[in-house]
């Protein structure tokens, strides 16, 4: 570790000199620190960790990213712009280097770098990499909204409406689409181009049944829409901790923080699906709305949206209260919340798809029929932790 003086410049205002400790950055002049290239400095990136009552961190004013300086000499809460230039005198050997502060992932200190300053050039090629995440999510969701809407609306339909109600009608249409597509194709395979494979006839449900289960989900889906809707608006104004691309991270961190990702909201779904049912208030006035469907000629792939809007908002909480504390790449959000649509219709389709640890239909069933057990949503290993477990293989095994 070396010693070495920073000093915060901002256009002719007051600098700060301060000596911290830091880690040794490459001289300016060297052949290597000439030749980086973009793909390069995402992952060549020397991070200054800063200690003691200095420190950098990372928030959002206005939807733009910002980040705090908090330094000997500078006023408490005073704002650099990501982009801003700095300057670093290397007390080891005396060269005067300039560098430029960005953050390449929002809301983590350790993430917040200095790079150097080379020509012009180089600093264009830097653009992307200092695009405020606000801008970035914005864009996505522009992006998607384009691809929805402009396919399905003639332009002068949705383009006048604002930002906001534009992106829940596109979850609202692709809920819709996806839900039906799903559940229709879902059906006639197993019902009528499989008929008898998987199912025994007095298994299946008739067409009233499902034709109900519709009616209920159609109902909800306006509501259910718009939690994913208040999630992206949260996160384009920077109140969350997602990121918008995979390179502000990695390919390993952005596995780790998907496993983390998934395993919260195993754990959020569990519980609120579990308290669903304990609270007695609760469960009468909720969660009974999908429970009618408790046998198996009455579940169908289409109850798996079947409930209460609250009940359906209430048990996708999670996934949108992860996104304050996990750090979580946006457009694998996004996906993840559509997919539940095709997941729930699995596991109300009555087939034990035997995939172990997988909570599959198999499992589900019992739940619907016992009421007391298999509150999981994608695997048994919260059910097995908190004793609510029951394998469909051991009910069949009694059975005989």
């Amino acid at each position: 570790m070396m010693e070495g003086r920073k000093m915060l410049s901002s256009e002719g205002e007051e600098e700060g000199n301060q000596t911290v400790e830091g880690v040794r950055l490459p001289n300016s002049g060297s052949t290597r620190a000439r030749s980086v290239r973009q793909k390069d400095l995402r992952f060549k990136l020397v991070v200054l960790q800063i200690s003691g009552s200095c420190g950098l961190q990372v928030g959002a004013r206005g939807g733009r990213l910002v980040i705090y300086c908090r330094f000997d000499g500078v006023a408490d809460g005073d704002v650099v712009v990501a982009g801003s230039r700095i300057e670093w005198r290397d007390s080891y050997d005396g060269d005067d280097l300039k560098w430029t502060l960005l953050c390449s992932c929002g809301g983590d200190l350790s993430c917040c770098a200095l790079i150097p300053f080379f020509s012009t050039v180089a600093m264009e090629d830097l653009t992307s990499l200092l695009s405020d995440y606000g801008t970035l999510f914005r864009e996505d969701t522009d992006f998607y909204n384009r691809i929805v809407l402009g396919t399905l609306l003639p332009h002068s339909v949705w383009a006048p409406l604002p930002h906001f109600f534009q992106t829940w009608l596109r979850n609202y249409l692709g809920g819709v689409l996806l839900y039906l597509l799903s559940g229709f194709m879902w059906c006639f395979y197993i019902y009528y181009w499989k008929r008898n494979v998987y199912l025994p006839k007095d298994a299946i449900p008739s067409q009233r049944a499902m034709l109900l289960q519709i009616g209920v989900a159609m109902k909800a889906m306006p509501w259910y829409t718009l939690l994913p809707t208040v999630s992206e608006y949260l996160v384009e104004n920077g109140w969350t901790k997602c990121y918008p691309r995979l390179y502000h991270v990695g390919w390993l961190p952005y596995f780790v923080y998907l496993a983390i990702y998934l395993v919260v909201v195993e754990f959020g779904i569990y519980w609120m699906h579990r308290e669903l049912h304990d609270i007695k208030p609760l469960y009468k006035h909720l969660h009974a709305t999908h429970h009618i469907y408790n046998k198996q000629n009455t579940l169908s792939p289409f109850a798996g949206l079947a409930f209460h809007p609250l009940d359906g908002i209430l048990q996708a909480l999670p996934h949108s209260l992860s996104l304050f504390f996990i750090p979580t790449h946006f457009t694998t959000h996004l996906v993840l919340i559509f997919l539940e649509g095709v997941w729930t219709a699995n596991i109300h389709d009555c087939i034990h798809g035997k995939l172990w640890p997988v909570m599959g239909a198999g499992y589900h069933t019992i739940h619907h029929t016992t009421y007391r057990h298999n509150y999981g949503h994608y695997t048994i290993w919260m059910d097995w932790m908190f004793g609510t477990l029951r394998d469909p293989e051991e009910e069949d095994d009694k059975a005989k």
